[in-house]
């Protein structure tokens, strides 16, 4: 399965690369954002990418929200049926 990501700068891709194919699946794209704002500007589209086709986006948790779920439910309300939205912690 060819799956799409994203994530808020270079460091983060290989990571990315490295779930998708640990779970089986093949890198189709990744779109490498320029932080965290831009990230989350992009994020509508990805999901409306992901009604048709998996993505996959990781952001970083940092000291926005106190927890991984409320940014999650905060960036993304309505998920769409093959988004896949995680927040990397430490």
């Amino acid at each position: 399965m060819f799956v799409s990501g994203a994530v808020e700068g270079p460091s983060d891709e290989p990571v990315l690369r490295r779930i998708i194919e640990e779970r089986g699946g093949q890198v189709y794209r990744v779109q490498v954002q320029n932080g965290k704002a831009s990230l989350r500007r992009a994020l509508p589209g990805y999901n409306a990418a992901a009604k048709r086709d998996p993505w996959l986006v990781l952001v970083d948790l940092d000291q926005e929200q106190m927890c991984a779920g409320a940014l999650a439910s905060d960036w993304l309300p309505a998920p769409s049926q093959h988004m896949r939205l995680r927040v990397v912690v430490r």
